[in-house]
């Protein structure tokens, strides 16, 4: 379990999200979509916060789960091996990512409902030109409460190989960096089943009432199951916190959870 969280912190970032900003990026420029380049810059510079985040989260959490297996004195493995009853390694990714997306479903209505988690993750939900990459407009103390919240538990569970990290990573990267690009598509009946630019730009709406909605990240199915889907609309969406309050510079997005305000933004539920 533990080389499996350290492979997926090796296969993630970099490379990845380079090719899959630079696609989704030379989309928008085909399509004459209006993203200042600022933004986007501001974007791509506290992503290299955000990719420290993941490289330190990795080792802090394994070794947490080393050490509670020491103390406890306990020999375990996951009980499900999704290699041995999945063969191929694209079709077992797809499937510990539909588990991974259910957890990670709760933990953002979580980060929506409670005002803590919601100062970190209101730092995700100030941008006002969402483009691809937005996505890695998020608070990097954001990515080591997922990794505890959503990650370990899996990983408790569900044994992966090596090769099945590698293609979730893959897959992750791809979806996220779609997800939040400045492209008007959407996959019509399909939309509550793969995320979408048009699906996700609702999560991300300005209005409270559009924006308590769609809070998986690849999987949508499980807002229907849950209630909580929206479909995708044809008219684009105000993005950025409902309150207005707007996150300039980078400075801003790195202590935004640490400053004290005079007004708390209500966080959305």
């Amino acid at each position: 379990m533990l080389d499996t969280l350290r492979h997926f912190v090796n296969q993630t970032p970099l490379t990845l999200w380079a090719a899959a900003i630079v696609v989704f990026t030379a989309a928008e420029l085909v399509t004459r979509q209006p993203v200042p380049w600022r933004r986007r810059l501001v974007n791509l510079v506290n992503g290299s916060a955000v990719l420290l985040a993941i490289f330190f989260a990795g080792p802090i959490v394994a070794g947490t789960l080393h050490w509670l297996k020491r103390s406890l004195g306990l020999v375990y493995n996951p009980p499900f091996m999704l290699d041995f009853y999945v063969q191929s390694a694209p079709l077992a990714a797809l499937i510990f990512l539909l588990a991974y997306d259910l957890g990670y479903y709760w933990f953002h209505r979580l980060q929506h409902a409670a005002p803590l988690l919601w100062r970190v993750h209101a730092v995700h939900h100030s941008e006002t030109d969402l483009n691809a990459t937005s996505y890695v407009r998020q608070h990097f103390v954001e990515n080591v409460l997922q990794s505890f919240a959503v990650m370990v538990p899996l990983l408790m569970v569900v044994s992966v190989m090596p090769r099945t990290i590698a293609w979730a990573a893959l897959i992750s990267a791809t979806a996220q960096f779609f997800a939040h690009a400045a492209l008007p598509i959407h996959f019509g009946p399909l939309s509550a089943v793969f995320i979408s630019p048009r699906l996700h730009r609702i999560h991300h709406s300005a209005d409270r009432a559009e924006s308590d909605s769609n809070y998986a990240s690849m999987f949508p199915l499980w807002d229907v199951l849950f209630r909580t889907y929206r479909p995708p609309s044809s008219r684009p969406e105000r993005t950025g916190l409902h309150s207005g309050e707007r996150l300039v510079g980078l400075w801003p997005l790195l202590s935004s959870p640490f400053r004290r305000r005079q007004t708390t933004t209500t966080p959305m539920t």
